[in-house]
């Protein structure tokens, strides 16, 4: 009898690309995979980055601004405005204000664009001017309210 004979099999060769197409993978990677992974890193980035200084920072440094504007007009007309007035009599000029100039080209709203609260004479105090604003809750006289500190009346 006669051994089987095994089937032999043909040695397996890996096709060979033809010379140019080496870039082929390299390109795919480059035109699809970088831009996705840069568009995942900017919207991460974007998420990550602060869009600028924290409210209370912004705050702060309004009220300081009005402060010296208020402290001016005063300075300038012998009383700060009055209720009526508002803090608009540092970008507006009231009427028989005859020392006036503008001290602010506007009048801003605070970082959660609502306007500031000026009272003149102070509810406790009659030559003391409060200017606040009313906080994230938006609500006047509560507890989140960032008050400027009172400034004294110069006397006429």
């Amino acid at each position: 009898m006669k051994p089987k004979q095994s089937r032999s099999t043909l040695p397996v060769t890996a096709e060979k690309a033809p010379p140019g197409d080496w870039w082929f993978p390299i390109l795919a990677v480059a035109l699809f995979v970088v831009p996705i992974l840069c568009l995942a890193g900017f919207g991460l980035v974007a998420r990550l980055v602060d869009n600028g200084p924290p409210p209370h920072f912004r705050l702060l440094t309004q009220l300081s601004v009005f402060q010296t504007a208020l402290d001016m007009y005063a300075a300038d007309n012998g009383s700060y405005p009055d209720q009526i007035e508002g803090l608009n009599a540092l970008a507006v000029q009231p009427a028989g204000k005859t020392a006036w100039h503008p001290y602010m080209e506007t009048i801003p709203k605070d970082p959660w664009g609502r306007g500031y609260v000026y009272r003149i004479p102070d509810k406790t105090q009659p030559k003391i001017y409060d200017l606040r604003s009313a906080g994230p809750d938006g609500k006047v006289d509560t507890a989140d309210d960032i008050l400027a500190a009172h400034a004294v009346s110069p006397d006429p």
